[in-house]
Order: C-alpha cells, then structure tokens, then sequence
C-alpha cells in the first residue's frame, strides 16, 4: 500500500470517528421525539431504536452510498412524522378497543416501525423503477413548511422536559399556582445550550451539541454528589434497555397485523409512510447534491434513493427509526479527513461499539439537558430559505414585481407550517401540493407568451433590395412572431388564444415560434385548432415555426391532430424560413413580387451602380459564367480560394456547423454579390455556400482581380467600393442573427 493510500486510509478512519461522534447527539434527539407521546419512560427505548438506525444508516451508505462520501444518519424531523401518526392512532376507538394497558406502547411502537418500513419500501421502489427525479417535482416552499413544522413540533413537544415537568397538564398547574415552579431543570438546560453555542471556540474536533450534553450531564453528577441529590433537577433518560439491540421485529409486527385491521387506519399509515418517503427522498438528494459540491460529482438519484430506502427497511426490521442524508454530517466527515464512502464503514463500527459502551453515560443525562440541546439543534436545523425570505420582507427595498413572488412563498411556508402542528403531514401535504398547483396555472398562464415580435423588430434572414425592405417596413404589423415558452397547456390556452385574437386586428400572418416550448397536451392542440380556424374565416394565415421534421414536438403534434396546417405547408422546421414565406406572400400581396429575368446582366446589380456602360464591359472581361444545380456547393468551408461570385440567377444559402448541427445563417437571392471577404482578409472560407435552387454565377478570380486592378486600376478602385457596401449590409444581417441567437 503507498503512502498516499496510507493517508487516504487514515483521513477515513478520522472522518469516520468524529462523524460518529456527531451522530450521537443527533441519535439522542431522535430518541427522545420518537416515542414522546408514549412519556419519558419510552425515551431510552427511543435511543436504542435511533443507535439502530444509525447503525445501519452509516453501513449501508459505506457499502452501496455515492458520490464518493454522502453521510446519513437519524432525522429527528422524520421521526416527529411518525410519532404525530401513533399519538393520534393512541386516541382512536379502534385501537384502544384491541390493545388496552401494556399491551397499548408497544402496539404503538409495532405501527411506528410498521410506517417507517412503507416509507422504506416507498423509496426503494422509487429507485428502483428510475422515479428519482420525480420527487423533486415537490414545490420548495411546501418542504421548506414541512421542515418548519416538524421543527415547531419538536420544540413545543420538549417544553415540558426542559421545565423538569412530564407533560403540558404539569405546565398547566404551574401557571394556576397548583404546584410549585422549579427552576433548576430549566438553569441546567441553559447552562447546556450556553456551553453548546460556545464549544466551538473550544474544540472543533468534537461537535458543539455533544460538548453540551456531556458539560450539562457532567454538571448534574458533580451537584447531585457534594448535594448529596438535594437539588431536583428532574427526571434523567434512565438505564437503556439491556440485551441485544437488533432484535427482527418479524413477530411484533405480524401479531399487531393480525390483531389490528381497522382501514381507516391502515390508510393513514400507508399514507404517512408515503408522504415520508417524499419527504426523506427529497432532503437526501438536496443534501447529496451538497456532497457534490465538495467532491465535484455527479450523483445518481435513483441510486441515493434505492440505499436510503434499504437503510429505512433494516432500521424499520430491527426496530429503528428513519434516517436520511445529512450534508453537516458529510462535511464534519470531510474537514476531518474523510473522502471516500469508507468513513461511513467506520462510522457505522464505532456507532456500534458506543450503542453497548455509552449505555451507562446517557443513563444519567438530565432530559431537561436533552430538552435544551435538542430544541438548540431543532432550531438552527430550521429551513435557511424562509430565513432569507423573512430579511427580504422589508418592502421598501424590493421591486414591484418580486414582492409578489416573496409573498406568495412566505404565504405557502407559513401555511404549510401551520397546517403540519395543527393537523398532520397529511392534510398539509395535500393542501400545499393543491395551492401550488393552483399557483402555477395561474403564473403560468402570463408567461407562455416570451414575446411579440413584428417586422419593424425583426425580418427573415433574406437579403432583399432595399425598396422591398422599405415595403415590408412599413407594413410591419402585418407579419406577427409569437415566441413562445414553456408548456402550451391547459392552463395556459385561454391566454394565447386572447394575444392572438388582439393581434389579428392588424396582422394577417401570424407566426407561433416553438423554439423554447417544451410540451403541448390535448388542450393546446385544440386550442391551436381553433386559432387556425378563426384565421381561415378572417382570411389570415397562422403558421407554426421550430417544428424540426424529427423533432418529438413534430410527432406530437401530429398524433394531437395537428395535420391540416402541415398539409397546407404552413410548418416549418425554423421560424426564419417561416417569416420569409410570410414576407414573400406580404410583398406579393402588395404587388412588390419580384420577377426576376432568368440572368441578371451586370448592370442589373445594385453595388455596380457607379460604373458606366464602358466600365461594366471591361469587368465582364474579368469574369467566368458558372452554372450550378440545387445542393451543389458553390464555396465549401474550410477553403483557400479568393474568388467571388456575382448572383445572376437562382437563390443560394450559407450554412455553418456548429457541435454537429447545420445552421442556415442567411439566404440570398439573385442581385447580390458573395465571397469577397476572402478576397479582403486572405483567410479560409468559413462557411458553405450552396445552391437553394439551379443557379447561374458570374466568377471573378483573385488573379483576374489583380490583373483588373493593373490595367483598370479606376473599375477596380468602383468594384471595391461596391463591395464594402455589400459587406456593411452582411454585417448588419450578422448583427441581427447574433441577437436572435442571444436570445
């Protein structure tokens, strides 16, 4: 083994130790918000169940985890989920009516494992059938709620702990005056928490929460003996359960399958374990794409999501609670060292030696210490989104226009908070997705409209004289460019269908440009219809532009029954070609269709206008006639040829290659000269000329050119000036092309 393998190995085995070291009061936190609802006697059954899913969170992501380090471990949030479902099946008639006394917790506990082991199975079967970009698909201010709510649930649910009180009734008595304050447990967990918030300047080596539970715990033993336990400072988390930790929980869960088969809630736990796996699916890909960041990967979602949902099913088959991806865990194992999936393994070794080693130590942890450092840790563990959305509600620092967005998405976190500590994940799971829904019909509606171009604002890429030009000018309201965005969906119909109406008032072709559109559904396609009908009657054209022969859009449409337009040949496969067919017919409307004679003499060409009868005799000399068939190429890229052609006839097109596709670039038409930038600048060619149709040339060679400029230095001193004017009419073209592809 080299060195580097040596140190490698080392940096892992580092990254490992102090990994697992944070993962302990993590562990602690999820212990006790697991089986809260059950009293402070489940909490230590709680603990062991999160060592469980710690453990085999750590194993399965240093066996089967990528990218190459993405650390997990117990979530408190997600455990809060499942502790929600068994308090509220505590209370229902049918599950009282089966299990009664003892029997009740540990019923309880059967149906928490049970959830967790759906939501595992969930995951794994997203995974497994390549559904893991789908969960993504779940609004952000909708997760950003859930993570808010979970937390106000954990923290409201410690309130009694941290006041050294066993429940909410307690804390009732105390306001009355029915019982005794004691400020003890409360002081002792603020000591822990100060400690916590300060550790960090003490050692970066061992994680702030754990330096604060073992300096509150510390605290407690030191007092308790020189007291002689005079001071009451509450109730402790008590002895863990003895024996072996992994125990399969087959016979438990087949006894209480058996026992217990109300639908009502066999429906709300399905459901839970569900809305879980989303919900765990969603925080472990945004937390592996942090571990991206640090490695410069790419991770593979599915993937992710087949391991956290194995991790969940052997936590949920020996008794353990949920766990997740964790990006504070995974940058903890990095900054020590850690750089590969290996310091999970070691993780998961050392989690499993503290689970047996640690058992007297958290014995005597004080749960008003626990209550103190999990709230801290809850409360910094809250979503960083909506805080930033809360520093940007100053209004007067925002713009108009992002004011709504801002509110809009506070609106829905606060909602969805709310409606996660009042009723459940369900019911805010199912409004949240609802409203957002709603919401984005509605955004959407306004912008599947990009915008509206007309001819003042844009022409086709033919070069045309310029009295056409000046025509298609001052008729430019006539041709309208609608680009579009986005889905052309239901939702967005009614908004297309109002533009274009306001458009025909004034414009007579109306060109749809589906260059950044993304999917029309069954809607769109009739909406499209009815459009191209109302046309017909007002005698208007609608074409369709971007609409490549091979494209899925194409088919789509096809298959949606978009059949007539295309027979009519009013698609087209780019939205220049579209505007030049609705130019041609403009000017042919307006009488403004050229006829173009079959070969255009010399002094049919605009940029010789300067030279006399005389003048244009001595360049024909100069010149070759050419004559080429449609697809032939007249300039071929790459070529050191200086010749340059003059248009008699026909029409021709430059093309160039960009990453393997073939764009047109520009069409010119008989009248206009080409190719003369070589001849300026000396460089290859750098892009095809081809013949669009049968085309007839005149060619002036470079040697022909030098002779002309030896004996007729004056018809070369015109020629070259109505070349530059040529080449400012190419450039203005070249401009143009550039915005349109910017954009």
């Amino acid at each position: 083994m080299t060195v580097s393998n040596l140190k490698q190995l080392w940096g892992d085995v580092t990254g490992g130790i102090v990994g697992s070291l944070m993962v302990v009061p993590i562990i602690l936190s999820c212990g006790i918000v697991s089986f809260q609802s059950l009293g402070a006697e489940f909490v230590s059954t709680g603990i062991v169940a999160a060592f469980v899913s710690a453990f085999f969170a750590a194993l399965l992501a240093g066996l089967f985890g990528y990218p190459p380090l993405h650390g997990n471990c117990p979530k408190t949030s997600h455990a809060a989920i499942l502790s929600s479902l068994i308090a509220g099946i505590a209370t229902h008639h049918a599950f009282t009516h089966t299990f009664a006394g003892n029997a009740a917790p540990q019923a309880l506990i059967t149906i928490y494992i049970i959830a967790l082991f759906v939501s595992g199975l969930t995951q794994l079967a997203l995974g497994a059938a390549g559904l893991g970009s789908i969960v993504k698909f779940i609004p952000h201010p909708v997760l950003a709620g859930f993570i808010n709510g979970f937390a106000l649930q954990i923290i409201v649910g410690q309130i009694p702990n941290l006041l050294g009180l066993s429940s909410f009734q307690e804390i009732l008595q105390v306001i009355q005056g029915k019982q005794a304050f004691n400020p003890y447990p409360l002081c002792l967990a603020i000591f822990s928490c100060i400690l916590a918030i300060y550790s960090a300047k003490i050692s970066k080596l061992v994680p702030e929460a754990l330096l604060g539970l073992t300096g509150g715990t510390l605290v407690y033993i030191g007092i308790g003996h020189f007291s002689d336990h005079q001071i009451p400072f509450g109730a402790v988390i008590g002895q863990l359960p003895s024996g072996n930790f992994f125990i399969p929980q087959f016979e438990s869960v087949i006894h209480v399958v058996r026992s217990y088969s109300v639908l009502e809630d066999w429906f709300a736990i399905l459901t839970t374990g569900i809305t879980l796996a989303l919900i765990s699916s969603i925080q472990s890909l945004l937390s592996i794409s942090s571990a991206d960041e640090l490695f410069g990967t790419r991770h593979n979602s599915n993937k992710e999501l087949m391991v956290q949902g194995a991790a969940n099913l052997l936590s949920a088959l020996f008794g353990g609670t949920p766990n997740g991806g964790s990006p504070n865990v995974t940058r903890t194992m990095y900054s020590n060292g850690g750089r590969s999936r290996y310091a999970n393994l070691v993780s998961a070794v050392v989690l499993l030696l503290l689970s047996f080693g640690l058992s007297d130590l958290i014995a005597h942890i004080p749960l008003s210490v626990m209550a103190g450092v999990v709230i801290l840790n809850t409360a910094g563990a809250m979503d960083k989104w909506t805080q930033q959305l809360l520093k940007k509600v100053e209004l007067r620092r925002q713009p108009l226009s992002n004011r709504g967005e801002l509110h809009t998405n506070l609106f829905m976190i606060i909602l969805v908070t709310v409606l996660v500590v009042t009723t459940g994940a369900l019911p805010a799971l199912g409004v949240g997705m609802s409203l957002s829904f709603l919401i984005f019909l509605y955004q959407s509606k306004d912008t599947v409209v990009r915008k509206v171009l007309h001819l003042n604002q844009v022409m086709s890429r033919i070069d045309r004289p310029v009295v056409e030009k000046n025509m298609l000018m001052a008729n430019a309201e006539k041709i309208a460019v609608i680009e579009l965005q986005g889905p052309l969906f239901f939702g967005a119909t009614d908004t297309l269908n109002q533009l274009v109406e306001a458009e025909m008032l004034k414009a007579d072709w109306i060109i749809l440009d589906f260059k950044r559109n993304s999917l029309v559904d069954a809607s769109g396609a009739i909406t499209l219809k009815r459009i191209n009908a109302n046309m017909n009657k007002a005698k208007k054209k609608l074409l369709l532009a971007y609409i490549p022969e091979d494209s899925q859009i194409r088919h789509d449409l096809y298959g949606l029954g978009i059949s007539e337009l295309e027979a009519k040949g009013r698609v087209f496969e780019d939205t220049d070609t579209a505007l030049a067919n609705a130019e041609s017919e403009l000017l042919t409307q307006l009488g403004f269709a050229r006829t173009v004679p079959e070969n255009l003499q010399l002094d049919q060409f605009e940029l010789l206008n300067e030279m006399s009868a005389d003048e244009l005799k001595i360049l024909a000399m100069s010149l070759e006639t050419h004559r080429f068939n449609s697809h032939d190429v007249i300039i071929k890229a790459g070529s050191n040829d200086r010749d340059v052609f003059f248009l008699a006839s026909g029409r021709t097109s430059v093309y160039s290659t960009v990453k393997g596709k073939v764009f047109r670039l520009i069409s010119w038409q008989a009248g206009i000269v080409f190719g003369e930038i070589a001849l300026f600048t000396g460089r290859v060619r750098s892009a095809d000329i081809i013949a669009d149709t049968p085309t007839t040339v005149f060619k002036l060679t470079e040697a022909a050119f030098e002779q002309l400029s030896r004996e007729s230095p004056n018809v070369a001193i015109k020629l070259l000036r109505g070349f530059g004017s040529g080449l400012a009419n190419h450039l203005a073209s070249t401009t143009q092309l550039v915005h349109e592809l910017e954009s």
